[in-house]
C-alpha cells in the first residue's frame, strides 16, 4: 500500500515575471521559500501566494505543452446528464475542461435543455462541437448529432431510491413543480411512494422512472423482462463508461484512465446540492416504490454490476491513485473555501504519476463554484460572440 504524506515538506518557487517554477514536493505546506528578484523570504501559509496574478486567465499552455497532454485524449464526449445524479458535478468538470483545452462545448441557445435543432447555435466554417454535457435524452445525440463520428458517451447512475428523494425535495423546494407542490409536506415522501394513483400518474416524471426517461426508454412493463434485457445490452455497447454515484471517485479516476485525461482535469466541488429532512421507509414503502420504479432500478443494478466487473480488471495501482484522489479532493476543497482569506493564492501538489503536477489557482475555484446556469450563459455568450 503506498502512503502520502502531505502536511511536511518544502519546496523552492522561482518567481519570474507572470510565472514561477516549482521544484520539489509539497500540499499544505508550514515552509516554502519564495525567490523573486533574488531576494528570498520565509512564509508558513498554507499555500503558495504570487502577487503577480499567476492564472489570471484560466490557463496558459504553450503549444508544446498542449500537444503532449492533449495527443492521446479523448477530447469528443456526449455525457448523459442524468437527473439529480451527481450530474451537474460532472457537467462542471466537463465545461473546465472545455475551457481549458480550447474545445468546443454545446450548450443550447436557450435554457439549459436540448430538445429541438432550433437550440443548436451553428458553428463558422468546418468547425464542430466537442463536448455537450447540458441536459437532454439520450435518443437525442444520435437524432441531433452534434458531436463528430468519434465521439464517446458517458453516463451515470445513482441508487433510485436516493436519486428520487434528492429529486422530489429539490424539485419541491427549488422549481416549485406543482405536482409535487400538492403533496402534503408532512410525511412527503411516504405520501408521493403510497399513493402514486394521486401524486404520480405520469410513467415518467422527474420522481418516477426519471432515469429510464433519460435513457430514452421505451414504455416496458415489468413482465417485459426480454426486452428490458437487450435494450440495456444496447446502451451498453454504445456508452462508453457509465458512472455510479456510489462509487464516485472510483469511477472518476477509471474515466481519467479510460480517456486519457490528467487527475488534475478531474477534480471537484460538490455542486447543485439541496439539503432535506431525513426519510424513513419501511419495507412496504420501499417494495411499492421498486415496483412503480422497476425500470430505475434495473438501470442501476445492471451499470452497477459493469462498472464493478471493469473495476475488478484495473491495472496495478488503480487503488492507490483513488486513495490519492480523496486527498487531493480534500487539499483542494480546504484551499478554495480558504483562499479568499488571503491575498492571490495558488495551491500546488505533486502528481500520482510524475511530471502530472496538480495545480489549482483562485479561478479554477470559482469555476468549480460556478453554478450550472451561469457557466451555460457565460459559454452561450461565447458561442454567440464568435458568430458575429
Amino acid at each position: 500500500m503506498m502512503s502520502f504524506n502531505l502536511t511536511r515538506a518544502r519546496i523552492r518557487i522561482i518567481l519570474t515575471g507572470t510565472s514561477f517554477y516549482i521544484c520539489g514536493y509539497f500540499g499544505f505546506l508550514k515552509n516554502i521559500d519564495l525567490i523573486k528578484n533574488k531576494e528570498r523570504s520565509i512564509t508558513t501559509r498554507r499555500n503558495i501566494t504570487s502577487s503577480d496574478g499567476y492564472y489570471e486567465k484560466y490557463v496558459r499552455y504553450t503549444n508544446s505543452q498542449m500537444h503532449f497532454y492533449t495527443s492521446n485524449m479523448l477530447r469528443h464526449i456526449a455525457f448523459l446528464k442524468v437527473h439529480k445524479a451527481g450530474s451537474s458535478t460532472m457537467q462542471n468538470i466537463f465545461f473546465r475542461f472545455g475551457l481549458k483545452y480550447n474545445l468546443n462545448v454545446f450548450v443550447p441557445n436557450t435554457g439549459n435543455f436540448l430538445r429541438s435543432r432550433y437550440q443548436i447555435i451553428p458553428l463558422k466554417g468546418n468547425d464542430h462541437y466537442d463536448i455537450i454535457a447540458c441536459h437532454t435524452y439520450y435518443k437525442n445525440f444520435r437524432l441531433f448529432n452534434i458531436l463528430p463520428s468519434d465521439a464517446v458517451k458517458i453516463g451515470i447512475v445513482r441508487e433510485p431510491l436516493s436519486r428520487m428523494i434528492s429529486s422530489a425535495y429539490f424539485y419541491r423546494d427549488m422549481s416549485r413543480f406543482p405536482y409535487l407542490v400538492r403533496v402534503p409536506d408532512s410525511k412527503f415522501i411516504n405520501n408521493l411512494v403510497n399513493y402514486p394513483e394521486r401524486f404520480e400518474r405520469k410513467y415518467f416524471s422527474f420522481t418516477r422512472n426519471a432515469m429510464a426517461r433519460d435513457f430514452s426508454f421505451p414504455y416496458y412493463q415489468p413482465s417485459d423482462k426480454a426486452h428490458i434485457q437487450k435494450y440495456l445490452n444496447k446502451l451498453n455497447e454504445e456508452i462508453l463508461l457509465v458512472l455510479v454515484l456510489e462509487r464516485f471517485n472510483e469511477s472518476l479516476v477509471l474515466m481519467k484512465r479510460i480517456l486519457n485525461w490528467r487527475l488534475t482535469d478531474i477534480i471537484y466541488l460538490a455542486s447543485n446540492t439541496h439539503e432535506h429532512e431525513q426519510v424513513f421507509l419501511n419495507e412496504t414503502e420501499v417494495a411499492n416504490f421498486k415496483m412503480t420504479n422497476f425500470l430505475d432500478f434495473e438501470i442501476y443494478q445492471y451499470f452497477l454490476k459493469v462498472l464493478e466487473s471493469k473495476l475488478q480488471q484495473v491495472s496495478k495501482g488503480f487503488n492507490e491513485e483513488v486513495t490519492f484522489f480523496k486527498i487531493v479532493l480534500e487539499k483542494v476543497s480546504f484551499f478554495c473555501t480558504d483562499y479568499h482569506q488571503t491575498e492571490r493564492q495558488t495551491l500546488v501538489i505533486e502528481g500520482f504519476d510524475r511530471g502530472d503536477d496538480i495545480i489549482v489557482s483562485e479561478t479554477d475555484c470559482k469555476l468549480m463554484q460556478r453554478s450550472e446556469q451561469h457557466f451555460i450563459s457565460s459559454l452561450r455568450k461565447n458561442l454567440l460572440r464568435l458568430q458575429r
